[in-house]
């Protein structure tokens, strides 16, 4: 599965973006956009990628809405 190695490139990359001003969001809306049951059978992994969402400010305006959405997906205490 793709998913842990994804979230590892988003968590290291992410603190870069504050550098950077600028982040490639290809890669987390790929991540973002998996459906609700990829992140019920991986709760440290969505965990992960919460953490890592709440670290980038300049996301395009779509992206955003996805990551928005992601974020209210996921079930309480993650």
């Amino acid at each position: 599965m793709l998913l842990p190695l994804a979230v590892e490139i988003l968590r290291d990359t992410a603190p870069n973006q504050a550098v950077g001003g600028w982040y490639d969001d290809d890669l987390l809306y790929a991540v973002v956009t998996r459906g609700p049951q990829a992140w019920a059978e991986a709760p440290d992994l969505a965990r992960n990628l919460k953490e890592t969402a709440a670290m980038l400010s300049d996301l395009s305006r779509y992206v955003k809405q996805e990551v928005d959405d992601f974020l209210a997906s996921l079930p309480e205490g993650i």
